[in-house]
């Protein structure tokens, strides 16, 4: 466990971080009727976030059972948030606060409209149930009695004046008087605010999740998004003007500034909206994302139901017990093709002049003929072990309809390996590649193997950078491939002959007889997690075994035993995707293990190092 008080600190603000986000989370578990919820009908429909607690003490008391023993804060959550709110009120024992009910904090853009609104013009409201409203006034000495607007005052020492008025069931707070009025006569003429703008699904979450939050990621970017980009040229001329007067580099930070200023600017124009229901159990934390798309983009097409695609999995038993990572999927055409096709995108604007635009049309050619070939389920298993030169090794099981043009296509891509641009990628990069594909190098119970090589040597190999790259591959990344019974199997790095060899022999033998214990274990938290389009089964402790490989100075990880893992599965329909993820208990405490033994023996090397030097 964490003891340093640096790491206190930081865990500290983190959920401060939470509990500001958390402070007005609201959750009345009597409300049901959709239409009607009062707390969504107060903040305005053009809300730039939404954060609701439903029943403050039971949710707050449940992320306290889910957090015991994994964090190393010794103060609950709900003693933290409730102490703050006492500090506000003036009182501990918070006179006329409903505490089961719901709470809500909520941001808007309030100007007066003659010029375009800036981060100063937002104000941020929170809403406060109320059993007593009397009582509220008259028994928090902070609170003082309602003027002839019927709006109180809180003042209290070391803290900023604030202004706050009942409306209905609740009180709203905020720190400007003029605001609070106006709203006051806005919420008064019955507007259905944010509760109008959610579709069913995303209404019913903030009604029954213990913890929901909704931000207006395209109000963000029509109000915002100018001033984004401006700050990102800023950084782009801090940083050129930085290389110019430095050391040459292989890429222009430049370049890589622009490239992901595009990807966020495509984003910010073709978000619609982000919203994050939690619900933590004791020994569980789970989460639902809903990313929902602007009608008509790029994005809303590719967040489209295929059809046509497999609706069960068949390869999740080809999934490994002790992989630091486990993917299943299913071969969405609109997802995946954008996907990949963006992923080229990406290299190619890194590349720059080292891949021809034919060059570069071909290989967005080649990426969706290969998953047009495809048939539909996939599973890949990404393990690690540090002692071996990769310290890493990979499993690929793909569902194959064309065999034939899936073979043709990975000669193609062989081909741009070995001769075209990619290449010269990696030598803009300092280093030198060599990339070597070999066709029936064997065969093994009548299948055709085929092999490649990539090979990557820094041009210094004496550099941090060169050691880095030497430690991750060594004498070259090996690959193994074969297609069996209409199945491509795959296996790189580590000893990939025996590792294909044992895949062969399972596809013959009809698969695997049963899924994994860890598998299952993964799907018991996300029931149907399989039947989505994608799921991903990840496990930090083993991905943090990868570090002293990754690392440009020595670095060792202790061996912090793990069997637990975080799961997470997602599907796109109707212009949006739905992640849900679940985090056992087990596992953050295991993570949380895991970083204090590494922080701590990063210490004392630390300490050692500085002692050889001597003072």
């Amino acid at each position: 466990m964490i003891r340093t008080a640096n790491s206190k600190n930081l865990v500290m603000t983190a959920l401060f971080g939470v509990l500001i986000i958390t402070a007005g989370l609201g959750l009345d578990g009597c409300a049901k009727k959709l239409p009607g919820d009062e707390l969504l009908r107060m903040a305005p429909a053009d809300s730039l976030f939404c954060v609701r607690l439903n029943n403050f003490d039971l949710a707050l008391n449940a992320l306290d059972k889910y957090l015991a023993g994994a964090s190393p804060v010794p103060m609950g959550v709900s003693m933290m948030a409730r102490s703050k709110l006492a500090e506000i009120l003036g009182s501990p024992d918070l006179k006329g606060v409903k505490t089961t009910g719901n709470f809500a904090v909520f941001g808007w853009l309030a100007s007066d409209g003659s010029s375009q609104p800036t981060i100063k013009d937002l104000s941020v409201a929170a809403v406060i149930p109320v059993s007593d409203h009397k009582e509220f006034i008259e028994g928090n000495p902070n609170v003082g009695e309602p003027d002839g607007k019927g709006i109180s005052k809180i003042s209290g020492p070391g803290m900023p004046d604030m202004a706050a008025k009942k409306t209905g069931d609740y009180v709203l707070i905020t720190r400007d008087y003029d605001k609070l009025a106006a709203m006051g006569k806005t919420i008064s003429a019955k507007s259905a605010g944010l509760a109008g703008t959610l579709d069913e699904g995303l209404m019913r979450q903030a009604l029954d999740e213990p913890i929901w939050a909704h931000g207006n990621i395209e109000l963000v970017s029509k109000t915002f998004g100018e001033a984004i980009t401006a700050q990102l040229k800023k950084i782009k001329t801090m940083i050129s003007q930085a290389r110019a007067a430095g050391a040459p580099q292989p890429i222009d930070p430049g370049v890589i500034i622009d490239v992901y200023a595009r990807i966020l600017e495509a984003l910010l124009k073709q978000t619609r909206s982000v919203t994050i229901a939690v619900n933590p159990e004791p020994e569980v934390l789970r989460l639902i994302e809903t990313v929902s798309a602007v009608p008509g983009t790029e994005m809303a097409r590719m967040f489209t139901a295929d059809e046509t695609a497999v609706k069960e999995n068949r390869l999740i038993g080809y999934l490994q017990d002790g992989a630091a990572a486990n993917f299943a999927g299913r071969v969405n055409t609109p997802l995946f093709k954008e996907l990949s096709t963006k992923s080229v995108d990406l290299t190619l604007a890194l590349a720059g002049e080292s891949m021809t635009g034919e060059e570069a049309a071909k290989w967005k050619k080649l990426v969706e003929g290969a998953i047009d070939s495809l048939g539909g389920p996939t599973a890949f298993s990404f393990s690690v072990d540090p002692q071996n030169v990769p310290p890493f090794a990979a499993r690929y099981v793909l569902e194959v309809k064309d065999v034939e043009k899936f073979n043709n296509l990975i000669k193609e891509s062989a081909a741009m390996m070995s001769d075209g641009g990619i290449l010269g990628f990696y030598k803009k990069l300092g280093l030198e590649a060599r990339y070597e594909f070999k066709q029936a190098v064997e065969s093994y119970k009548g299948v055709s193997i085929d092999s490649a090589s990539l090979v990557m040597k820094a041009a210094d190999p004496n550099s941090p950078e060169g050691q880095m790259i030497e430690r991750m591959y060594g004498g070259g990344l090996d690959y193994r491939w074969g297609v069996v019974d209409g199945m491509w199997v795959c296996a790189l790095g580590g000893d990939a002959d025996a590792e294909v060899r044992e895949l062969i022999d399972l596809v013959k033998a009809g698969g695997p007889k049963e899924t994994a214990d860890e598998i299952k274990t993964a799907l018991k938290l996300l029931p149907d997690a399989e039947k989505g389009d994608f799921m991903v089964i990840f496990n930090y402790v083993r991905m943090f075994r990868m570090m002293p490989a990754m690392s440009p100075i020595p670095v060792s990880i202790p061996d912090i035993p793990t069997k637990s893992n975080f799961v997470l599965a997602g599907s796109v329909a109707d212009a949006q995707m739905v992640i849900r993820l679940a985090l056992p208990k087990e596992h953050l405490t295991e993570m949380v293990s895991a970083l204090g033994a590494m922080q701590q023996q990063m210490m004392q090397q630390m300490q050692q190092q500085q002692m050889r030097k001597g003072p």
